[in-house]
């Protein structure tokens, strides 16, 4: 299991991402921290959904290439094809 939680820039996160998802096992677990801003998660009014550099690679990488287990707030949990 990889945890990714660090910097908020897309350009950073996407690095990290692709590093992490090159060196997980098949059948490993990726956790990517502050990634549900472009989701249907509804935080409540103390919490918040994510950023937009996460999201945006939740969307555009990690919700195609791997597959989406589910979501613990702003927590996506995803299962390496």
């Amino acid at each position: 299991m990889i945890y990714i939680d660090g910097a908020h820039d897309f350009e950073v996160v996407f690095k990290d991402y692709k590093l992490c998802y090159e060196n997980l096992c098949r059948g490993g677990v990726l956790v990517l921290d502050d990634a549900s801003l472009y989701c249907d998660y509804n935080p409540a009014s103390f919490a918040f959904a994510g950023h937009p550099g996460p999201s945006r690679v939740a969307r555009e990488y990690a919700d195609k290439e791997m597959e989406f287990i589910g979501a613990v707030g702003h927590n996506n949990v995803y299962r390496k094809k």
